[in-house]
């Protein structure tokens, strides 16, 4: 009997397959599919050029699916701060840095690459949808179900609580974030009297090390 070669495969290509397994059985159980929620998309502004090429690819598969894989029931939702594409795609340069990197390189893996990461920049340049701040009514029924929630949560009757004010430039996560904060503060000392203020923090997009170094040990494994 002839022996086999039998290579490892890298875990970044078995989990192409995981996902598509896991989402065709989601389907297989009764249900529509599975959607991806991906948050942070910003952090990809603080790789490398190359790595942010690969990223930009990975987007485009991720929204659009691949040609190497069957079509699997997974839909992907991304969220980004609104000026990923001014500060990162615009500001770096990436629409025609990333091109002229890979195309330079003259190889059919880097033709491919760059036309899977021109296309992920496009989906994060031109197909995005800012969300709109909540109004009166939504934010009234979303304070009463978390103030119900809390009170569950830690058996008592939560107060209530100013939280900020109710600005057209706030997001429903800063308003949430404000009243858990204040009645955890106040279930701690029932004497405190809160008040919230919000400060811009502002977006470094600088290369980070850190993240280049983790990218690389992924791709690796």
């Amino acid at each position: 009997m002839g022996g086999y070669s039998l290579r490892s495969t890298k875990a970044m290509d078995l989990s192409l397959d995981r996902f598509a397994f896991v989402s065709r059985l989601i389907h297989a159980a009764g249900f529509s599919g599975w959607v991806l929620l991906i948050d942070e998309v910003e952090l990809i502004g603080r790789y490398s050029l190359m790595q942010r090429a690969k990223s930009y690819a990975e987007i485009r598969r991720w929204v659009e699916g691949s040609k190497k894989y069957p079509p699997s029931p997974i839909i992907s939702v991304l969220t980004s701060v609104d000026d990923f594409e001014g500060e990162v795609l615009i500001g770096k340069g990436d629409y025609n840095k990333i091109p002229q990197r890979l195309a330079a390189k003259d190889r059919l893996e880097e033709a491919m690459l760059s036309i899977d990461a021109i296309a992920g920049m496009k989906i994060l340049g031109s197909r995005q949808s800012e969300l709109q701040s909540p109004n009166d009514n939504e934010l009234n029924v979303t304070y009463e179900a978390i103030r119900r929630i809390h009170g569950a949560a830690y058996n008592w009757d939560p107060p209530h609580v100013g939280g900020l004010e109710r600005l057209g430039s706030n997001r429903m996560r800063q308003y949430v974030r404000a009243w858990i904060n204040e009645w955890d503060l106040i279930r701690l000392d029932p004497t405190f009297i809160p008040q919230t203020t919000v400060t811009k923090v502002e977006i470094d997009y600088g290369e980070d090390g850190d993240l280049t170094q983790l990218f690389d040990l992924l791709e690796s494994t």
